[in-house]
């Protein structure tokens, strides 16, 4: 993983793999965070929404899904092949930049989830 930064409806990252498909490590990395999340929620005996959101949760599950008991990721990924130094730059100050475009803070380095934050804690791959 290069950059990162995880919105209040969505997250982007950009990243590659030699060993595995991106598909694969999107699957896998929505599968993990999700079974940790809901786990949390459910665990949370301070959560004064737990039983509406483990409802919606599994409203969705049962309505999209079938095999799960519940569904926490929307379907489907976006991927975005960047196949030249120019474009990867580009795409790396859009993501680094996106909560300061959005108006969550005035500086991409106040955004406490982004690879951009001076105490984020993700060992982030070297990309310049």
């Amino acid at each position: 993983m290069y950059e990162y930064v995880l919105m209040p409806s969505y997250i982007t990252i950009i990243a590659s793999s030699k060993k595995k498909h991106i598909s694969t490590i999107l699957r896998e990395f929505k599968n993990g965070t999700a079974k940790q999340v809901l786990k949390s929620i459910a665990e949370n005996p301070d959560e004064k929404r737990k039983e509406w959101m483990m409802r919606l949760f599994s409203y969705y599950s049962n309505r999209y899904q079938h095999d799960a008991e519940h569904h926490f990721w929307q379907f489907g990924n976006h991927p975005v092949v960047l196949d030249s130094t120019e474009l990867f730059a580009q795409h790396v100050t859009e993501v680094v930049n996106l909560p300061v475009t959005t108006r969550l803070v005035d500086d991409p380095h106040h955004y406490v989830y982004s690879s951009a934050h001076p105490h984020q804690r993700v060992k982030l791959a070297p990309w310049q």
